[in-house]
């Protein structure tokens, strides 16, 4: 099973606050993903996840869609089987990856720096 973190910090919430923002579907499709990854032993295969590469290279994406919004949790893996969200957003477009994935490098880079910046993520 592995363990899930989240960026914390900052005055936008973090995590919590985007994932608090959005309508309970896709709280549930975000829920019901998250649980899916972590009970696999390794996200390689899964449709739900992708290495980044590029200007994103070191950040992962979880891959959550539905009919009508396209979210991105971006993130690395922080050890053995344990991975930090550290981005978030609802694409509509691959451009939005140009913004999206600087933020999430730079929060990366300060949860390295200091574990604390991320909390667990409690996954049922």
């Amino acid at each position: 099973m592995w363990t899930l973190r989240c960026y914390s910090l900052g005055q936008d919430g973090g995590f919590r606050g985007w994932y608090d923002s959005q309508d309970a579907d896709l709280q549930a499709k975000i829920d019901f993903t998250l649980e899916l990854l972590v009970a696999l032993p390794t996200w390689k295969q899964s449709p739900f996840y992708a290495d980044l590469r590029g200007a994103c290279a070191g950040l992962g994406e979880i891959k959550v869609d539905t009919e009508t919004v396209h979210c991105r949790l971006l993130g690395f893996e922080a050890g053995r089987r344990e991975f930090t969200i550290v981005g978030w957003f609802n694409k509509t477009t691959n451009a939005d990856y140009g913004a999206e994935c600087p933020k999430a490098l730079k929060r990366k880079e300060g949860v390295l720096k200091n574990a604390e910046r991320a909390d667990l993520w409690p996954v049922p």
